[in-house]
């Protein structure tokens, strides 16, 4: 945020977030998310967990500490739910991701096994990874797999654990699957449907 119209715009919408934050997270708040009945909660969770990941000075480090604790119990309570054998094991992985960056501790079983998955076995070549066992030409390889993926990784890299090449590689793989999405924009501006 800073004086500009753009600036003030952005503070506006950053105090918005942080309010719909601690809403979401407060038990007693009538707003409060359902973070574990369910398997939803798990999908909603890990897009809060991105927005923390990719925002930390602007969210997470404007929190107060009770919401702090409100945010990271809720995001706990995404435990409960299974994640199907698929991209959503992503999803509770970018969750642990953040849990992991804003207090040390995760359960990293989960972070390991979805990036093991992704990268040892549903990578199917040409910067495309399989959403799941089998092979599905979607979207969900641009605005979950590959972010997420490289974001578990980061996280990774960033509690200080050794990278053994798998974000170099991963990070290859994305570069390689936006050249081929770019390359499906037709000159209109539309995608293919797939």
């Amino acid at each position: 945020p800073d004086g500009s119209p753009e600036g003030k715009l952005r503070e506006k919408y950053i105090l918005m977030s942080l309010q719909c934050i601690k809403n979401a997270t407060d038990p007693e708040s009538a707003g409060y998310m359902n973070f574990n009945k369910g398997s939803q909660p798990v999908v909603d969770a890990a897009f809060l967990a991105q927005a923390l990941l990719r925002a930390p000075g602007q969210l997470w480090g404007r929190l107060g500490q009770q919401d702090s604790e409100h945010l990271i119990n809720a995001l706990k309570l995404t435990r409960e739910c299974i994640p199907y054998y698929n991209n959503w094991l992503l999803f509770s992985a970018e969750v642990e991701a953040a849990l992991l960056k804003f207090t040390g501790s995760c359960d990293r079983m989960r972070i390991d096994y979805a990036v093991k998955e992704h990268t040892n076995n549903w990578y199917n070549g040409d910067g495309i990874y399989g959403d799941g066992p089998g092979f599905h030409f979607d979207y969900y390889n641009s605005f979950v797999i590959h972010p997420m993926l490289l974001e578990l990784l980061q996280a990774h890299k960033d509690s200080g654990d050794k990278d053994d090449g798998t974000y170099s590689l991963a990070f290859q793989h994305r570069r390689r699957y936006a050249a081929i999405q770019e390359q499906l924009i037709s000159p209109e501006g539309t995608y293919p449907i797939t």
